[in-house]
């Protein structure tokens, strides 16, 4: 069995997933700080949030660093020792070209930079008049980023639950990688009841399997998820009348989160491709 389901200490297992769990805490004091800036100086929020702002250009960043690391567990799978399928190695070139094509999506592929100026077409059919695709139906691109962040995480919960390491030779999400993408759906400017609550099903779970079977280190990085979901409802539903004018910063910083799971998840793969990890029994 992994290392996953022993009744370890959770100083011990942010040690022992030293890169998940620095991505994890990333995600919550991020989170937090944007939080605080929401409430006491939503200038500064709105500043940061508004498009072509720090928040969007990291994002692309983020982008692109999970581009190079699929990129680069494709080429240490072609090689590695463990039984990873054939097709599946190409599954990882895939993800590094999608993941470079959004990070090009997210900066209207250098729009702004270049003074590039939005062909005819495309300028009749995007909401915001700019050289991208996502545009042209933004609510359309906003749904399926949830929706994807939900099924993954309903897996990766079932997989964790199951006990299981690894699925076709790929490192299956530890707990931190988990709570990470469960808390971006919650970072919406829309507070009523939606599709995205269900992430308390497989939240809830976890955390009850853990109290069930005495998993301590399981209950910090759940508790810690489901509070700070908590939190940021209760922020956004009571102080909803702050959110910005141009209506889109509460998107922009889910997305940067989601991206910013998406590297954890992406990092975790790379190096455990590139020096599988040694899975004690007894941690």
């Amino acid at each position: 069995m992994g290392t996953h389901y022993e009744d370890k200490n959770w100083i011990r297992l942010i040690l022992f997933y030293k890169s998940s769990s620095i991505f994890f805490l990333s995600v919550v004091f991020i989170t937090m700080g944007f939080i605080l800036l929401f409430l006491f100086h939503v200038e500064l929020y709105d500043q940061l949030t508004s498009e072509d702002n720090i928040i969007e250009n990291l994002s692309a960043v983020l982008l692109l660093f999970c581009s190079c690391f699929f990129l680069i567990s494709f080429f240490h799978a072609r090689k590695s020792p463990l039984k990873i399928h054939h097709w599946l190695s190409y599954g990882l070139l895939m993800l590094s070209i999608v993941f470079f094509l959004i990070a090009g999506e997210e900066i209207s592929w250098g729009q702004r930079i270049f003074d590039l100026a939005t062909p005819d077409y495309l300028s009749s059919v995007n909401e915001q008049d700019e050289l991208n695709f996502h545009n042209t139906n933004k609510r359309f691109f906003d749904r399926l980023l949830d929706r994807a962040t939900i099924i993954f995480v309903f897996i990766s919960s079932f997989l964790l639950y199951r006990k299981k390491e690894k699925t076709l030779g790929i490192q299956n999400p530890d707990i931190f990688v988990i709570c990470s993408f469960a808390i971006t759906p919650f970072y919406t400017q829309n507070t009523s009841l939606d599709f995205y609550h269900f992430i308390y099903v497989p939240l809830v779970g976890l955390f009850v399997f853990a109290l069930k079977n005495k998993q301590k280190s399981f209950l910090f990085p759940l508790a810690f998820t489901l509070m700070l979901s908590l939190i940021i409802i209760i922020v956004h539903t009571t102080y909803n009348h702050l959110f910005p004018w141009h209506n889109n910063s509460a998107n922009e910083l889910r997305e940067f989160l989601f991206y910013l799971s998406c590297v954890a998840y992406a990092y975790e793969i790379m190096n455990d491709i590139k020096s599988p990890k040694v899975i004690e029994k007894n941690f």
